[in-house]
């Protein structure tokens, strides 16, 4: 944690307000017990998408709303197989929690 957050988070504390307690999340890859769902069926739509997308370039005729049709299910389906990890990793990564007599506080310093 860094001084700025500290300094930060102490300027919004009420008079005879104190942090009691401050932590972070876990950082890295988390995988939840949803992912057991989340990921076959990241991977199903991903293939079929990238499939879809690989067949109508290789189609030398395919018209061209084909080809431009895939492109949004391509990234769509880049973002549930990995991006997902990635967003949440660096979300958590600028989150932080503090304990006060009085409340808890959540500041996350990036957006979502």
């Amino acid at each position: 944690m860094t001084e700025a957050v500290l300094s930060f988070v102490q300027s919004k504390l009420e008079p005879g307000e104190s942090i009691l307690w401050s932590g972070e999340p876990r950082a890295g890859l988390l995988l939840r017990p949803s992912d057991a769902l989340q990921i076959p069926f990241s991977l199903i739509w991903g293939g079929f998408a990238f499939y879809w997308e690989y067949m109508v370039l290789r189609t030398a005729k395919a018209p061209l709303l084909f080809k431009l049709w895939g492109i949004p299910f391509v990234l769509m389906g880049l973002y549930i197989i990995a991006g997902r990890f990635v967003v949440d990793a660096a979300y958590r990564g600028h989150t932080y929690y503090f304990v006060t007599e009085r409340r808890v506080l959540i500041l996350s310093t990036s957006s979502k």
